[in-house]
């Protein structure tokens, strides 16, 4: 079986797991099935672990669902509706990074300092948790300050870089209220 895809690998947007759906789907339907969301999610995080080791379970969920998912690892995933549309702007930095290194660099700074670890991974829930009312509620304008507050969080974990950093800032400064970097 070969594969193309135009998403960019190692940037974040979960181009395995796109590449990895698109493929469990293409071979139930030669078999005349159609898999349900959570199948489909299955499978495509034994691809994930084979790829980055110990994924989150985030992309493979997003992909297989195909709509917003509220994702808690070790629980059913909910989905839910936006309550007005709104546009994400994502720029792609060119620079490769694979998961696996980025998760292994967090982990073994995390281990190193696990006060401070947690006390920023605790921030960055709460600012998920922000984000969903935001868009539950219709309230998008306010993701723009959920977003730079979260960018400010994992510039501090370790995981943005000069460039990304650059990125955000030049569309902020273009009239953006936020930017996420890939």
């Amino acid at each position: 079986i070969e594969l193309t895809s135009e998403i960019p690998i190692a940037s974040g947007l979960g181009s395995g797991a796109a590449l990895n759906a698109a493929l469990v789907r293409a071979i139930y339907a030669q078999a005349g099935q159609t898999p349900d969301p959570a199948q489909v999610s299955n499978l495509v995080y034994l691809g994930e672990q084979i790829y980055h080791g110990t994924p989150s379970g985030i992309d493979n969920t997003v992909v297989a669902y195909g709509q917003s998912v509220w994702f808690i690892k070790g629980t059913v995933p909910t989905t839910f509706v936006p309550a007005q549309k709104f546009t994400l702007a994502i720029a792609d930095s060119g620079i490769a990074s694979p998961t696996h290194e980025t998760v292994g660099g967090v982990r073994r700074r995390r281990e190193a300092e696990p006060e401070r670890y947690e006390r920023w991974f605790d921030a960055i829930g709460d600012l998920v948790w922000e984000a969903r009312r935001a868009i539950e509620t219709g309230e998008s304008e306010m993701l723009g300050t959920i977003f730079n507050r979260n960018h400010a969080l994992l510039q501090q974990i370790g995981v943005s870089t000069a460039l990304l950093d650059k990125l955000t800032e030049t569309a902020r400064n273009a009239g953006a209220s936020w930017l996420a970097g890939a």
